[in-house]
C-alpha cells in the first residue's frame, strides 16, 4: 500500500512555534514570515506575545533578528496544500447541499493524506493564474503530478514576484532585452487571460532576477539563502523545459537564455555549455538568425525576434568557444551584408519606448525605468554597444582559458569563430571613440544611489571592463605573434607597460565597484578579469621592490575580498578561491602568471 510521506510538524521543518504548540497548519515554510495565523492574531511569528518577548529578552520583537526559516526543498509541503484544497473543492462540487467547513475541511483532507490514499480522487486540476498560459493538453495525470511534486506549478507570492520583476527590469533586461516588457507586465496586472506568458518563461524570468533581488525579500519568502532560492527557482523552469511544456520555440530560446545568462547555474546542474547548445540549436531550428521581415509578424514580434537573436549572439561570444559543430557565428557582422536574409544589426528602432501604464508599473514596484523614456533609451544603447563590441572580438578566449586552468579542458579546441587579430586593436579603438556619452563609464558623483543609478553604473562599468579585457587579450596575442621582436629590450618594455596599464585600469574599476557594494552583481565572466589583476598583484608582491610590494599587497588583499564576494553568484569564483586557498604554493601563481600575463 502506498502512503504519502508524512512531514514532521516542527519549527525546524517550516512551522512557527505558535502553530506547532496549537497543532494547526502553518504556511511559514511556503509563504514566509509571518504565517497566516500569526498575522491574523497580530503576534510575532514564532509563538510569543510582545510581553513574553520583552520579559525573555529585555527588548521588543522588532529588535530581535527573525528566526532562520527552512523551505521544503522539493516543494512537497506546497504540493500537499494544493492537493488538499483541490480535494476540498471536489467534495463541495459532489454535494453542494453540504456547506464547506474551511479550515476544518482542510484538516480532514490532510489527515486523509497522512493516513492513506484516497481512492476517490478525481482528475488533477491545475490551478494557475490567468496570466500564465495553459499547459499542453498532451500532458497526462502522471506528468501533472510530477510537475506538482517538483513545485513547478507553484508561483512566488505577489510581494516576492513584484520584487523579482523590479530586479529583472533593472539588472537583467538591459543585458538580454528579449521580452516585450509592457505586454508581460500588463498581462500580469490584468490577469484576464487575454495576453499570457508561458510558465517556462515566467519561471526563467523569476530565476534570472533572483540573483539580484535584495536578500531580505528572499528571507521573507522563507528561503534560508540566495543559493537555496535560486536552486528552487531554477528547478521549476528546468522541469517544465525538460518535460516539453512549451510549444512556442521562441519562448524556449528566451527561457534557456535567461537560465544561463549573467550568473552561473546552481551547483550540481549541467554546465552553461549544455544550455547554450540547446539555445543555439533551437535558434537555428526556427531561423532566428534570419530577418523576420515579411513573415507576417507584428512589429512588436519582429522587434523581440531580433533582440533575442542578438542576445544569443552576445552570450555565445562572451562564454562559448566549442560550439562550431552546432552553429557558426560570423566573426564580423556588417551593417548591411550581401545576404538579404541575414538579420541586420540591432538599432534603437528595434526597441519600444514610452511611459508604462500605472497598472504595469505597479506590478514591477513602480520602477523608475518604466516611467522614463530617457532611462529606457540608455538601457537600449548599452545593449546595442555591447553587441557591436562582441562583433569586434570574443571575450570567451579569456574566460574559457581561465576555466581550463582550474577545471581542465574537456572539449575539443573548436571555437565558435576564430578571432582576426590583424585589425582587432584598431577596431576596438574605433568602437570606443564612437561610444555615446550616455553609456560611457563614469564613477557616480554621489555615494547614496537609487536602484536605477546603481543599475546603470554597473552596466556601464561592465561595458568598460569588457572593452579593456578585449583590448588586453588582443594586445597579448599580438605580442605573442611578434616573434623575434620580443628579444629587443625596448619592445618588450613597451609591451609590458601597455599590458600593465590595462590591468591596473581593471583593478581600479573593481575597487570602485567594491566600494559601492556591487561586487556580487557583476557577471560571472568578470571573474576572469579579476583573476588577471590578482595574478598581476601577486607577481608584484613576489618580484617587486620593497616600495611596490606594500602597495601590491594591499591591492591583492582588496581583489581577494572582491573574489570572495563573488563566490555566491559565480561557481568559477568559488572554485578559484577554494583551489588558491587550499594550495597557496608559489608554483600555482607562476603557472597563472605564465598563462595569463604578458611576459
Amino acid at each position: 500500500m502506498y502512503y504519502v510521506p508524512q512531514r514532521a510538524r516542527t519549527a525546524s521543518s517550516g512551522a512557527c512555534s505558535y502553530c506547532v504548540r496549537k497543532k494547526q497548519r502553518c504556511y511559514i515554510g511556503v509563504r514566509g514570515v509571518p504565517c497566516s495565523s500569526c498575522r491574523r492574531l497580530k503576534i510575532p511569528c514564532n509563538g510569543r506575545t510582545v510581553t513574553e518577548y520583552t520579559e525573555a529578552y529585555g527588548r521588543t520583537p522588532a529588535e530581535i533578528p527573525a528566526p532562520g526559516l527552512t523551505y521544503c526543498a522539493e516543494d512537497l509541503f506546497a504540493a500537499q496544500i494544493q492537493k488538499s484544497e483541490r480535494k476540498q473543492r471536489a467534495r463541495a462540487a459532489e454535494n453542494p447541499a453540504v456547506p464547506t467547513t474551511n479550515p476544518l475541511d482542510n484538516y480532514i483532507s490532510i489527515a486523509y493524506q497522512l493516513l492513506g490514499p484516497d481512492h476517490g480522487d478525481g482528475p488533477l486540476e491545475v490551478d494557475l493564474p490567468n496570466y500564465v498560459s495553459e499547459l499542453p493538453a498532451r500532458l497526462d495525470a502522471s506528468d501533472l503530478e510530477y510537475l506538482e511534486g517538483k513545485g513547478a506549478l507553484c508561483l512566488p507570492t505577489a510581494r516576492f514576484r513584484t520584487e523579482l520583476l523590479k530586479s529583472y527590469v533593472l539588472w537583467v533586461h538591459p543585458q538580454v532585452p528579449i521580452l516585450n516588457l509592457e505586454e508581460i507586465l500588463l498581462a500580469i496586472a490584468n490577469n484576464d487571460g487575454v495576453n499570457r506568458i508561458g510558465l517556462v518563461l515566467f519561471h526563467a524570468v523569476m530565476f534570472a532576477a533572483s540573483g539580484f533581488v535584495d536578500l531580505a525579500h528572499i528571507h521573507d519568502e522563507g528561503y534560508p539563502s540566495r543559493e537555496a532560492a535560486r536552486a528552487v527557482l531554477f528547478r521549476r523552469a528546468k522541469v517544465l523545459f525538460e518535460l516539453d511544456c512549451e510549444d512556442d520555440r521562441l519562448s524556449l530560446v528566451q527561457a534557456a537564455l535567461l537560465m544561463i545568462h549573467w550568473q552561473d547555474l546552481p551547483s550540481g546542474e549541467k554546465d552553461a555549455s549544455h544550455w547554450i547548445g540547446i539555445c543555439l540549436s533551437l535558434s537555428t531550428s526556427i531561423g532566428l538568425d534570419r530577418t523576420p521581415d515579411g513573415t507576417g509578424m507584428t512589429p512588436s514580434q519582429r522587434q523581440a525576434w531580433k533582440r533575442t537573436w542578438w542576445s544569443v549572439y552576445n552570450h555565445a561570444r562572451l562564454t562559448s568557444e566549442d560550439l562550431q559543430s552546432m552553429m557558426s557565428i560570423a566573426n564580423d557582422v556588417p551593417e548591411n551584408g550581401p545576404d538579404s536574409t541575414a538579420i541586420s544589426m540591432v538599432t534603437l528602432n528595434d526597441f519600444r519606448f514610452g511611459v508604462f501604464p500605472p497598472a504595469a508599473r505597479a506590478v514591477a514596484g513602480d520602477c523608475e525605468v518604466l516611467r522614463s523614456v530617457e532611462c529606457q533609451k540608455t538601457q537600449a544603447l548599452l545593449f546595442i554597444e555591447k553587441t557591436r563590441l562582441c562583433c569586434v572580438s570574443q571575450f570567451s578566449t579569456l574566460s574559457n582559458q581561465v576555466k581550463d586552468l582550474f577545471h581542465g579542458s574537456t572539449v575539443p579546441d573548436s571555437r565558435v569563430c576564430q578571432p582576426a587579430l590583424s585589425n582587432t586593436t584598431v577596431r576596438l579603438n574605433e568602437w570606443t571613440s564612437r561610444l555615446p556619452t550616455a553609456v560611457r563609464y563614469q564613477y557616480p558623483l554621489k555615494l547614496s544611489l537609487s536602484p536605477w543609478e546603481k543599475s546603470i553604473y554597473l552596466h556601464r562599468t561592465w561595458l568598460r571592463l569588457l572593452f579593456i579585457g578585449l583590448a588586453y587579450v588582443a594586445h597579448r596575442e599580438q605580442s605573442q605573434m611578434s616573434g623575434d621582436a620580443l628579444l629587443e629590450p625596448a619592445f618588450l618594455e613597451g609591451q609590458l607597460e601597455t599590458s600593465s596599464r590595462y590591468l591596473l585600469d581593471i583593478s581600479n574599476i573593481f575597487e570602485e565597484v567594491h566600494s559601492l557594494g556591487l561586487s556580487s552583481n557583476l557577471p560571472s565572466p568578470a571573474v576572469a578579469l579579476l583573476l588577471l589583476v590578482l595574478t598581476l598583484h601577486r607577481r608584484a608582491v613576489d618580484t617587486g621592490t620593497p616600495a611596490t610590494q606594500t602597495t601590491a599587497s594591499l591591492k591583492l588583499r582588496q581583489c581577494w575580498n572582491i573574489l570572495n564576494e563573488m563566490r555566491e553568484p559565480s561557481e568559477i569564483a568559488k572554485v578559484v578561491t577554494e583551489i588558491l586557498t587550499e594550495n597557496p604554493a608559489a608554483d600555482i601563481w607562476e603557472k597563472l602568471s605564465s598563462e595569463l600575463l604578458s611576459q
